[in-house]
């Protein structure tokens, strides 16, 4: 490990979620220069250099003051602002979207995350496609979810069955 990372968790308290004025970003910064980064961005002096926050064993005696702080300086930014900020720090960050914002962000589109396609009987769907993309067993939806009982003559000819047999699993009550 070299000398600008200190072993994980660096703070072990600090949750990757935090709430903006207007919304919720994650940060994960974990070099101290992240860190001092993040303090920068957030208008706060570096705690790091801080008595009570100078070590590992003094945050964790101090973790709820520290997660307060932050939470309180997060909360002071829009999203916009702050992401704006973390980013001139080079500070690990990513925002957070609403349901809303999902559809038109530019790296969901880019990744082609959402499929939408005509269900049989819902109609127009949108959908995440599969979320792994192999390059030589690639994934996609063929259709949508079945039906109760849609597959059920198919399965069971899988397993052997004769189309008599099937039919009168179906007479009896057996499969739907």
């Amino acid at each position: 490990m070299g000398d600008d990372v200190e072993p994980a968790p660096y703070f072990s308290h600090a949750p990757l979620l935090r709430r903006t004025r207007d919304g919720y970003v994650a940060v994960m910064p974990v070099k101290p220069a992240e860190w001092a980064g993040a303090f920068r961005a957030l208008r706060m002096p570096n705690l790091l250099e801080e008595e009570r926050f100078a070590t590992v064993a003094a945050r964790q005696t101090n973790t709820d003051e520290l997660r307060q702080l932050l939470t309180d300086a997060y909360a002071a930014f829009d999203t916009d602002e702050i992401c704006a900020r973390l980013d001139a720090e080079d500070v690990p960050w990513a925002r957070i979207n609403s349901r809303d914002q999902v559809i038109d962000d530019p790296q969901i589109r880019a990744m082609g995350a959402l499929i939408e396609y005509e269900h049989p009987r819902g109609g127009r769907l949108r959908q995440p496609r599969p979320p792994g993309q192999f390059h030589a067993t690639p994934a996609s939806l063929h259709r949508p979810s079945p039906e109760l009982g849609e597959h059920t003559d198919e399965v069971l000819r899988e397993l052997g069955l004769d189309d008599t047999t099937v039919a009168q699993l179906r007479v009896d009550g057996v499969v739907a």
